[in-house]
């Protein structure tokens, strides 16, 4: 009969699975926590996407508003007769003129305020018209700006424009 000798170790059998199961817990916590980060990174991207693309279309609206104001500053120029009396000019209203516009713009309402300068220069009749635009998606009492607004996704834009008016003293255009 032969005998076969038996091999022991000298490490005990349990002790690795002790190490084991903290290596794997401690690599969940760290995986769980990376993954909480992913999370919380993409949605402060897709709000500040969405605060970018609301920004945009306020300036849009804000510019739509000055142009709209430099129109019917320069229209009543363009429509005077050929001949005299050449006394079409646009007087800026009193008080801010409320725009709302279509499609994209539609959740955005513009104030637009006007004043007028007049100046003379070698003779001539200067009128300059100061626009200032102000759009915001959360008006109040149906004006912009709004400033008491506490939401998170309020968005104001301004723009302001010049542009001026020039007639010789026999009403003629310059």
């Amino acid at each position: 009969m032969t005998v076969r000798p038996q091999y022991t170790s000298s490490r005990a059998v349990g002790n690795s699975g002790g190490f084991a199961l903290f290596a794997a817990i401690a690599i969940l916590v760290i995986l769980a926590a990376l993954g909480a980060f992913v999370v919380s990174v993409t949605g402060l991207r897709d709000q500040s996407t969405a605060l970018d693309l609301l920004g945009t279309r306020a300036l849009h609206s804000a510019k739509a508003g000055v142009d709209w104001n430099m129109y019917l500053v320069q229209n009543p120029e363009n429509t005077n007769p050929a001949i005299g009396p050449f006394n079409a000019r646009y007087a800026c209203p009193g008080t801010a003129t409320n725009l709302n516009f279509g499609g994209v713009l539609s959740d955005f309402t513009v104030s637009v305020t006007c004043t007028t300068t007049a100046a003379t220069e070698s003779g001539n009749d200067l009128w300059i018209y100061q626009m200032v635009a102000v759009a915001c998606n959360f008006p109040t009492g149906g004006a912009c700006p709004n400033g008491a607004s506490t939401s998170a996704s309020y968005v104001e834009r301004q723009v302001t424009a010049l542009t001026g008016t020039c007639r010789q003293s026999t009403g003629a255009s310059c």
